[in-house]
């Protein structure tokens, strides 16, 4: 029964890894500013949107995000990507600030995303490899 139970997940992970190779064929991957993004999601802020696992394309873009906009961005505080809906967005006259949320985080990120640190928008997600339960 463990032998069969490698063999699903080698052929689990040959399939992720096939359909991870269609993704980037399929979104026309071509150098230049405007190239696609990817990025493994690690953690459960964003479930059941986004899971842990799961391979994210972000579309580079520093323009004003809306609300419910699920975008990328560095964050200063975790020194790292992280990927989040927009929660709110406020304006001046020295241009926006958007604050963010997990889905499944029941606080507000703490640190703001201006178009300094946005990376981009999320176009899609796609299942490559989770962990069985």
């Amino acid at each position: 029964q463990d032998k069969n139970k490698l063999i699903i997940y080698i052929a689990l992970f040959i399939l992720s890894l096939l359909l991870a190779l269609l993704v980037v064929i399929l979104t026309g991957n071509k150098a230049g500013a405007s190239q696609t993004l990817y990025f493994t999601v690690a953690g459960q802020s964003m479930y059941p949107a986004i899971m842990d696992g799961d391979l994210i394309a972000v579309k580079p873009d520093k323009s004003e995000p809306k609300i419910g906009d699920i975008i990328s961005f560095n964050n200063a505080v975790l020194g790292k990507v992280v990927t989040h809906r927009v929660f709110m967005v406020l304006r001046d006259d020295k241009g926006w600030i958007a604050f963010t949320k997990g889905d499944n985080n029941e606080w507000i990120d703490e640190a703001p995303v201006t178009a300094e640190n946005i990376v981009g928008f999320g176009l899609y997600r796609a299942t490559i490899w989770r962990k069985p339960e």
